[in-house]
């Protein structure tokens, strides 16, 4: 099974949950965004020879939107 699913935790106060999925030449390939769920099925075909990357922005209550470390895989 090939399914890749990303994971991030619930952070309190958020409202938003906005994920980007790219290449590691940082070419967008897909984004997500959502209220409440806390994991994205990635639907894109990927190249088992490239290296992809994601990352969070979380935005909160306030209005103040926090950018999550990228992740490699």
């Amino acid at each position: 099974d090939k399914t890749v699913v990303l994971k991030w935790k619930k952070v309190p106060n958020a409202v938003k949950y906005h994920l980007y999925f790219s290449d590691d030449e940082q070419i967008l390939i897909d984004e997500y965004e959502t209220e409440k769920e806390t994991s994205y099925v990635l639907t894109k075909p990927l190249d088992p020879k490239k290296t992809y990357r994601w990352k969070v922005v979380i935005t909160l209550e306030n209005g103040q939107t926090i950018a999550g470390r990228a992740q490699k895989f």
